[in-house]
């Protein structure tokens, strides 16, 4: 005899809304209905698959005809409770629109409706893929819909929103059912592994959710093939057998290699990889979070925030610049994003990461260069104290002090021999294979031959050409003022730049006025014989700046470009400040409403742009007003400030976790 087994995500498909995974908003606002009993005639249930709508369209058809509701929620045992646990209500019908799509469906529907309900107070109409239906059908359903008898519900669910015609959206009310969110999702798991007596490990949790990509009936069935191949313990390497993901020793591998510049270990681990068929838009997401994790670290310094990595795992991860992470993580996203789904997926993440090889390596060799040289600095400094009585030069690598009868000149040229003395013994200290990299000094070491003292000092001076000079120290101190500056505001909201407000700046964008403004913030920045900033407490004021391109700049707008989203916000929480912008105005000469935006969304307003311009409808330009626009942020941030006191304090008199506010 067949036995007729159920998947795991139907065997345990929730029946009441304190069982649902997430969707918290959603469950709220149906409880509420239900306890006030204003209850919509039509709901619009729009989300990607796997994510709970069937499943909540029938708890709610439960709940309404629900004989004994306890604060919103079904009894569980009433009579109408009871039938529609069992699929056997006689007044809920579920009709599925992808096999029943038709005019004539709908016109059984608008027959039935007419009558009462047999057992409850509602009939109600659950139609699933609602976006199948045809033209016909849809227009068969809109008077039914629009002005349905007093006990007739519709539920309506889709995973194509963009389908469905605006004329049945606007007569519905209309909820969004996002991904579920990692923990909701790896609650629900854990408590199905206890029910069906498996123990399973938090690694493995994590790349379900990444698998699954937040639906729930996907993350099921994972569980459930896991569960065939495993007896009691479920652990990663048999979730590896079964769909090929990188384990977490993996992925640090791989962001190891890459600060270290191992191109050839990564090229290695992505063919082997793509020959067992990885998943790489999993391996991606997976990559991106153990870098965020490592970025708030580095920032924090708070092993609370380390949920996937410990302590142990950021030996080599941590020595990694905090700059290099972001461009990391940037072109991970970026790859992700473009590549997801796809066939090319493998190749352009490979790509991105060995790009990332040299970017991260280089900023890596900066710290590393930038140390040595301020290490050789404070040793020149000490070395020009002494009292340089004589000179005399020998050929065994000895530079010894002469009488006291020794020009100017040679006494130069003795403190520059010091230099070199001092130089060479850093460098045999920090011998380390980086360090070989970063910087080398064009001498013998131990066996160096001294230059005879007749050589002018500068022929001498030449053998430090390839140490870095004492700028990059300081434009690296501006580098480090800028991340000091990203993480004292990281909790603070900044304000948005619109689209609109950008396309405008660019139909009057005049090029004579951003070469003005390029050089002026450029001389910020300038350099006096690459051994210091020739405006220093400028550079220091302005560093939120440091790096960025002008765009465009219009009568009353200037367009920057960031690096990235941080230094964008930065930027824009720095400019609400008017004694900032003060300061900005008079070193432009006029006043300008200033656009921080970062690479990606440039490359947006590029595309909105272009495609404006082809079909003709570019605006005309609008002149702005500097002060009205500053001021109106300001409003609208004080304004959002008091909502957020306000509800704040309400939420301290009532005792409430959360006060959520509709539109």
């Amino acid at each position: 005899m067949i036995e007729n087994k159920k998947s795991l995500y139907r065997t345990y498909r929730p029946s009441t809304f304190k069982a649902l995974a997430g969707h918290k908003n959603v469950v709220d606002i149906l409880v509420k209905q239900l306890k006030e009993n204003k209850i919509s005639h039509a709901l619009l249930f729009a989300g990607q698959r796997g994510t709970g709508k069937t499943s909540v369209a029938r708890i709610f058809a439960k709940s309404v005809n629900c004989s004994n509701l306890i604060d919103g929620f079904c009894c569980e045992t009433c009579e109408n409770c009871l039938s529609a646990n069992n699929n056997s209500a006689p007044d809920i019908f579920e009709i599925d629109a992808a096999s029943n799509n038709g005019v004539d469906e709908i016109r059984g529907i608008k027959n039935n409706v007419a009558t009462l309900p047999v057992l409850g107070k509602y009939k109600v109409y659950i139609i699933d893929e609602v976006h199948m239906l045809t033209k016909g059908a849809f227009n068969a359903l809109l008077k039914t819909l629009e002005e349905p008898p007093a006990h007739a519900l519709f539920i309506l669910a889709t995973t194509e929103y963009a389908k469905i015609p605006a004329t049945i959206v606007s007569r519905c009310q209309t909820f969004n059912f996002q991904k579920i969110d990692k923990k909701s999702l790896k609650d629900r798991l854990k408590l199905i592994c206890k029910e069906e007596n498996y123990l399973i490990s938090e690694e493995v949790l994590d790349e379900i959710f990444y698998l699954s990509e937040g639906s729930l009936r996907d993350a099921l069935n994972i569980l459930e093939q896991l569960m065939i191949v495993n007896n009691t313990e479920i652990n990663i390497e048999s979730l590896k057998a079964i769909f090929y993901i990188a384990t977490k020793h993996e992925k640090i591998a791989i962001i190891e290699s890459i600060i270290k510049g191992e191109t050839e270990a990564i090229i290695s681990y992505f063919e082997k990889a793509d020959g067992q068929g990885m998943d790489f838009d999993v391996f991606a997401l997976s990559l991106i979070e153990i870098i965020k994790e490592v970025i708030e670290y580095k920032l924090t310094n708070n092993l609370e925030f380390l949920r996937i990595l410990e302590i142990d795992d950021l030996k080599v991860i941590k020595e990694a610049s905090l700059e290099s992470m972001f461009k990391l993580a940037d072109n991970l996203s970026e790859a992700y994003a473009k590549t997801k789904g796809t066939t090319v997926n493998f190749n352009y993440l490979l790509i991105s990461l060995l790009k990332s090889v040299g970017t991260v390596e280089q900023k890596n060799q900066a710290n590393q260069s930038d140390q040595l040289v301020e290490k050789t600095a404070e040793i020149n400094i000490e070395v020009e104290k002494k009292q340089v009585a004589e000179v005399k030069t020998t050929v065994n690598d000895e530079i010894q002090n002469s009488n006291s009868n020794v020009t100017v000149s040679q006494k130069q040229t003795s403190v520059t021999e010091e230099k070199l003395h001092a130089e060479t013994k850093i460098i045999e200290k920090t011998e380390t294979k980086e360090t070989e990299k970063v910087s080398k000094v064009d001498v013998e070491v131990p066996e160096r031959k001294v230059q005879k003292i007749e050589k002018s000092t500068d022929e001498k001076e030449r053998i430090f050409e390839d140490v870095k000079s004492p700028v990059v120290t300081l434009l690296s101190e501006l580098a480090n003022l800028q991340s000091l500056e990203i993480l004292k505001n990281s909790n603070q909201e900044a304000h948005s730049v619109e689209m609109s407000n950008i396309i405008n700046l660019l139909v009057g964008a005049k090029k004579d006025l951003r070469d003005l403004i390029e050089n002026k913030i450029s001389s910020w920045f300038k350099t006096e014989d690459g051994t210091k900033l020739v405006h220093p407490e400028k550079a220091a004021l302005f560093s939120p700046f440091y790096k960025v391109k002008v765009v465009a700049v219009s009568n009353k707008e200037v367009l920057i470009r960031c690096d990235d989203i941080a230094q964008a916000k930065l930027l824009c929480l720095k400019l609400e400040n008017k004694q900032f912008r003060q300061l900005i105005f008079k070193e432009f000469n006029k006043e300008f409403v200033i656009y921080p935006i970062d690479e990606n969304k440039w490359e947006d307003v590029k595309i909105e742009f272009k495609n404006l311009k082809v079909k003709n409808s570019l605006p005309s330009y609008q002149e702005i007003n500097v002060t009205d626009y500053y001021e109106s942020l300001a409003k609208d941030k004080l304004e959002k400030t008091l909502n957020d006191d306000l509800i704040e304090g309400a939420a301290k008199i009532f005792d409430l976790e959360e006060i959520e506010i509709g539109e």
